[in-house]
């Protein structure tokens, strides 16, 4: 693929990406090719239709997620780890996966969550063994709390909660500490 194909590819993931985490699953097609500053024809080229732009996503931000835990190689480096984790609002992203349409997702897609899970795992099994966080905390019960966490409210409501919501955050990761 050439370099620009390929940055338009990338910039139509983020931006779509990041219409998802602010409007949910309202963003059409039309408004992710008008805020990235391309033309419809150029969405269709690289994602021939919704699902394919989701799977993207999915598939973009587990390397995210991966790359951010292979980081991880010493117990001190966790607590930057999860808020690393938690600035990528997995809690807006991975609901937009259930909005896929066809049969299902994608083996590949399955096996791609399984070696996100497997190398987030090795990142806990750090600061897990170092009594850097409580012996009971996985991979997944991380993933959970953290995505619960830090989901968004719906764009209706009339208030600014961030504060409230970084305390609950922060609050999360605190009951993480052994």
């Amino acid at each position: 693929m050439r370099s620009d194909a390929q940055a338009n590819r990338a910039l139509l993931i983020d931006t779509a990406a990041r219409l998802f985490v602010q409007h949910g699953d309202a963003v059409s097609m039309r408004s992710i090719a008008k805020e990235a500053g391309v033309g419809m024809g150029t969405l269709y080229r690289h994602f021939p239709d919704r699902d394919a732009l989701i799977f993207a996503i999915g598939t973009n931000t587990f390397a995210k997620v991966r790359t951010l835990a292979a980081s991880v190689s010493s117990a001190e480096q966790f607590d930057e780890f999860v808020e690393k984790l938690a600035e990528l609002q997995l809690g807006a992203l991975v609901p937009i996966l259930t909005l896929v349409r066809r049969e299902g997702i994608p083996q590949e897609i399955w096996d791609d969550r399984q070696r996100t899970v497997r190398e987030i795992e090795r990142a806990v099994a750090i600061a897990r063994d170092a009594g850097v966080i409580r012996e009971d905390v996985t991979a997944t019960r991380l993933l959970i709390g953290l995505l619960m966490s830090i989901r968004p409210l719906p764009d209706n409501v009339p208030v600014d909660f961030s504060d409230e919501l970084a305390w609950v955050r922060k609050n999360f990761i605190r009951s993480l500490k052994a």
